[in-house]
């Protein structure tokens, strides 16, 4: 096992002083030619600005194991509304409280998926289960942020492609011919 409780100190030290002048002689930036992040604007206003990484593959796995949690808390949230006694006294608070809940786990949820703050941003107002366009309002977050990645997946796709043809094109033509 690692001892890193030296680690650990160093880093703890580093973050309560200042941080140190951006100049500084003793740190190296380092440019490893590509971008993270790609901003997009949401609507047309500034104020809502979202940072995706496009070319982020981990994106599949944790689509998969969000997307079928984000369709049964729509469904409970159907369920537990339908539930509540239109007559009791506490009906529209009792409903308030369970939709609250609900669109708090969905956004942390929808968050999960992009690695982003992706619900605040896309969604600064209503719930992730408000239906738009005969969707939910989490389906079609997920539908046209998930479309940046593909063409951003593609293009990464493609640039692979162009320059690992140069390297396999060789062995290839003698079986595409």
């Amino acid at each position: 096992m690692i001892d890193d409780t030296k680690k650990k100190a160093k880093v703890e030290t580093i973050a309560e002083t200042e941080q140190a002048p951006v100049n500084a002689p003793e740190i190296q930036d380092i440019n490893l030619g590509f971008v993270e992040k790609k901003k997009f604007r949401i609507g047309g206003d500034y104020n809502r600005m979202l940072e995706l990484n496009v070319s982020d593959m981990n994106i599949y796995a944790r689509f998969k194991t969000a997307y079928p949690r984000l369709q049964e808390l729509a469904n409970e949230a159907t369920e537990k509304v339908q539930a509540i006694d239109v007559e009791d006294e506490d009906a529209l608070d009792k409903i308030a409280d369970v939709l609250t809940d609900i669109d708090n786990r969905m956004r942390s949820l929808i968050d999960d998926i992009f690695d982003t703050n992706a619900s605040e941003v896309c969604a600064p107002s209503g719930n992730m289960f408000d239906p738009v366009d005969g969707q939910f309002r989490f389906e079609r977050i997920i539908e046209k942020l998930s479309q940046l990645y593909t063409t951003g997946f593609e293009d990464e796709v493609k640039k692979f492609k162009a320059k690992s043809e140069k390297h396999t094109s060789k062995y290839t033509k003698k079986y595409h011919k």
